[in-house]
């Protein structure tokens, strides 16, 4: 574990999930605690900072954000 503190974690967090990604990804890519990483994942999810990403069968978090704008445009393939 390296000396970070949740701030910096939570960023990269953040900056990671621009693009849909497991949790078990996000912990082997930062490399830090797994359960400090579901702790940050948890308070982003309930802040509304992440959500599910669409189409990955509610295993990636992505930014949500991105979450809304896929969401939009899945919406608008369908009229």
């Amino acid at each position: 574990m390296t000396d970070r503190t949740v701030s910096e974690i939570r960023d990269d967090i953040i900056v990671l999930l621009d693009e849909p990604h497991t949790k078990k990804e996000v912990c082997e890519t930062l490399g830090d605690d797994p359960d400090i990483i579901h702790e940050i994942m948890v308070r982003l999810a309930r802040d509304s900072r992440i959500a599910i990403a669409p189409g990955t069968n509610a295993t990636k978090w992505q930014v949500r954000s991105k979450v809304k704008k896929t969401l939009a445009q899945m919406e608008g393939e369908d009229e």
